[in-house]
């Protein structure tokens, strides 16, 4: 769920979907985290699996962490004490577990009460029985697909740092989870299984609170 805004008419035409990208001095000046709480949406690569449950179809991820990751506006941290992660979608069984970020490549969901905070955040997913799941969970299975990524909402967030690089961090401090995906291209073939390629946001939305 990683973040990047586009070329805007107006502040109201906030990107939802946001991803990794190099800092921008030049857009980030007009950067307005009071409009961005609440409207940055974003999804960012993680770790590969590390356990799986073939008989209860079930596999363990690492979701997020707590290391900052460069957007264009700056450097963005996400909070991951218990009180700044809102699990609610988890806990109701609707934190679906995604191929790609595409809501319409359901292959299980996340299993209540299976997520652990920590620098690096951690759950169980359960695959689903459809043909498509059962092709997912073969992959998995198989280590054809190891890569994760995560897809967030940012409901508030700080200004902590301009001394990083001389490129300001900011801590997402309320945070919501959204949904979690397989993701098949690495962002970084560097650094192993587990990066997700940069997606992009052809169209312009505006700020949506209420999701």
């Amino acid at each position: 769920m990683s973040a990047l805004f586009m070329s805007v008419k107006t502040i109201e035409e906030i990107l939802t979907r946001l991803t990794p990208g190099k800092f921008d001095a030049a857009r980030a000046a007009s950067f307005d985290i009071e409009r961005a709480k609440g409207a940055l949406e974003s999804s960012f690569s993680v770790e590969r699996i590390l356990n799986f449950d073939p008989e209860n179809r079930t596999a363990d991820f690492s979701f997020a962490t707590d290391q900052p990751i460069e957007h264009w506006f700056g450097y963005l941290i996400l909070d991951t004490k218990k009180s700044s992660v809102v699990l609610d979608r988890v806990e109701n069984g609707v934190c679906p577990f995604l191929v790609n970020h595409d809501v319409d490549k359901l292959c299980g969901v996340v299993v209540p009460g299976s997520v652990k905070l920590g620098s690096t955040i951690r759950g169980k997913v359960k695959f689903s029985r459809s043909d498509f799941g059962e092709e997912m969970l073969n992959d998995v299975k198989d280590e054809v697909r190891n890569g994760t990524s995560i897809g967030f909402m940012v409901h508030d967030m700080i200004l902590v740092s301009n001394k990083k690089d001389d490129i300001p961090t900011y801590k997402a401090t309320k945070w919501e989870m959204l949904e979690n995906s397989l993701a098949c291209i690495p962002r970084d073939i560097g650094v192993g299984a587990g990066r997700a390629f940069e997606k992009q946001v052809p169209d312009l939305s505006p700020i949506e609170r209420d999701i």
